[in-house]
């Protein structure tokens, strides 16, 4: 329901849901489904998430959902590197190594 109130104060709306369990994916699904322009924003926080997470494998595979990792204890830059040259992206420039441990 909150996604689809219209607030007292113009601008964008946020709805967060926070720590959200894998039991709650189904209605996340269903929320994310049913937003269209103008709804607010939808931001889900969970804790760890392994692969076989359905909500993660929900927000991973989604078409224009936006997934962003953040981790208690970041990967260093060897764990960066790998995870580039496992997706074909082997001679990462210096600035550029730079700014995603910056992230």
């Amino acid at each position: 329901d909150a996604i689809k109130e219209v607030g007292f104060f113009p601008g964008q709306r946020v709805v967060l849901v926070e720590d959200t369990p894998d039991s709650a994916a189904d209605a996340v699904r269903t929320a994310v489904g049913e937003w269209q322009t103008g709804d607010a924003v939808i931001v889900v926080t969970a804790g760890g998430l392994a692969k076989s997470s359905v909500l993660r494998k929900f927000f991973e595979g989604h078409a224009t959902a936006v997934t962003a990792p953040i981790y208690d204890d970041p990967p260093g830059e060897d764990e960066i590197a790998k995870w580039l040259a496992d997706a074909g992206l082997r001679e990462v420039p210096r600035d550029a190594m730079g700014d995603m441990m910056a992230l």
